[in-house]
């Protein structure tokens, strides 16, 4: 429901050019300005125009910035007025200064609204206001001051467990160990989760971690947040964002935080044991080749570089563009020629392992047992092996780059079209 109320301000002045700028604060976290116009005597300004999303009592504020001798200067700042606002059928109201509140529709006199427990996401000072809406139609207001201090936590809001989930993963499967295939260069994010003892999620959970993407085959941090804060809002369940340009085939998210037990393992200052947990291993891989070359590099038949068919030796160079990639690419075996005719199990040869950003995967030791041009197709160069750690469960089977039930696929191959040759006859039979 969206209520609008307008105000209108009637100000009487003997000075004919003075002005004035209005600010007005609405009491819901909007507020909007006025410029600067003369004051004519009698006549009403509209300074406000504002419409109301939900019910309840508002402080509407009115202050003026005043420029009395017309020299484009204000002179003085004065607060002209701060009204009530009553929005809809609501009768008492809790407001707790954070943008949180509660009210109710029933009497006060009658049934008063209680103050409910309140739980503050940052430390400050905060005016908690109490509103009820009289008999006589008069609204009374009454504030009291609540310094929000950091504390040490309650064992409601601490945890004995985390783990690192794919972001919207169900509740239930908040201790279930699985992250799928990520891509370089795309951002992700993940859920990092405070568990109680039973495995579930403790939304009451209020502290600091540290959250870490570490590269399982060297050790090495990739990527890190050291003051994960959890806060009231979050309910034990918070978003890390992080947008890795690198390829990696075995990472894991690692989270170290304070246990609330004693414990002859690695203490705090307070004796408290620090614990690390651990998510599922999940791979970080290029989108594609984006780059195929080779030492045969022609396109027409025309071409004046030849090689002989079934004899001599020639390269083929992939590359992904993407540092850290070491995978070791394939081909497809059901290759086509100039005719676009199969030639099935023609090309021979491997490809080393790639060494990017310096080396892409390059093999020298390729032969073409045909005559005519070679043409590789999209994906007919891949790498179905990078993702290993992930598949069969983090990734689908197949060269996707956009989300099919929140995975990628697991392969990635060449994205244009690549034609090779020419070779010609090495001799007659």
């Amino acid at each position: 429901m969206m209520t609008r109320v307008s105000l209108f301000i009637c100000l009487l002045f003997f000075t004919v050019n003075s002005y004035a700028d209005y600010t007005v604060d609405y009491g819901d976290g909007n507020s909007s300005t006025t410029p600067a116009e003369p004051w004519v005597a009698g006549q009403h300004i509209n300074i406000a125009n504002h419409a109301y999303t939900v019910d309840g009592f508002y402080t509407v504020t009115v202050s003026a910035e005043v420029d009395c001798n017309g020299d484009g200067n204000a002179d003085t700042t004065q607060v002209v007025d701060s009204i009530q606002v009553r929005i809809g059928n609501i009768k008492q109201q809790w407001d707790y200064g954070d943008g949180q509140r509660i009210s109710s529709i029933e009497d006060p006199c009658t049934t008063p609204l209680t103050a409910q427990s309140h739980a503050y996401d940052e430390i400050g000072e905060y005016t908690v206001t109490y509103t009820a809406l009289g008999t006589d139609g008069g609204i009374t207001v009454d504030t009291m001051l609540v310094n929000v201090g950091s504390g040490g936590g309650t064992e409601d809001e601490l945890a004995e467990n985390f783990n690192c989930i794919e972001r919207g993963a169900l509740d239930e499967k908040a201790n279930i160990k699985q992250v799928y295939t990520k891509l370089a260069g795309i951002e992700f994010n993940l859920d990092i989760v405070a568990l109680d003892d039973n495995g579930e999620v403790n939304d009451k959970y209020k502290k600091t971690v540290s959250v870490e993407l570490i590269n399982q085959l060297n050790g090495s941090t990739v990527a890190s947040d050291l003051s994960f804060e959890f806060k009231g809002g979050d309910k034990g369940r918070k978003a890390y964002s992080v947008n890795l340009s690198q390829a990696y085939k075995n990472l894991v998210c690692k989270v170290t935080y304070i246990s609330s037990k004693k414990s002859k393992g690695k203490k705090d200052k307070t004796g408290d044991e620090i614990i690390t947990e651990s998510s599922d291993s999940f791979s970080v891989r290029p989108l594609s080749f984006s780059s195929i070359s080779s030492s045969m590099n022609n396109t027409t038949s025309a071409a004046g570089v030849t090689a002989k068919a079934g004899a001599d030796l020639f390269s083929i160079t992939a590359s992904t563009g993407v540092t850290s990639y070491t995978g070791f690419p394939k081909y497809n075996n059901l290759l086509k020629d100039h005719n676009d005719s199969d030639q099935k199990n023609k090309l021979s040869g491997n490809f080393n392992a790639a060494n990017e950003p310096s080396l892409g995967a390059q093999g020298t030791n390729f032969q073409y047992k045909e005559v005519g041009l070679l043409k590789f197709a999209i994906n007919d160069i891949y790498d179905d092996s990078f993702t290993a750690i992930d598949q069969e469960n983090d990734c689908t089977d197949d060269f996707s780059n956009a989300l099919v039930n929140g995975k990628y696929g697991c392969k990635f191959g060449n994205v244009d079209e690549f034609v090779i040759g020419r070779f010609v006859p090495d001799h007659f039979t």
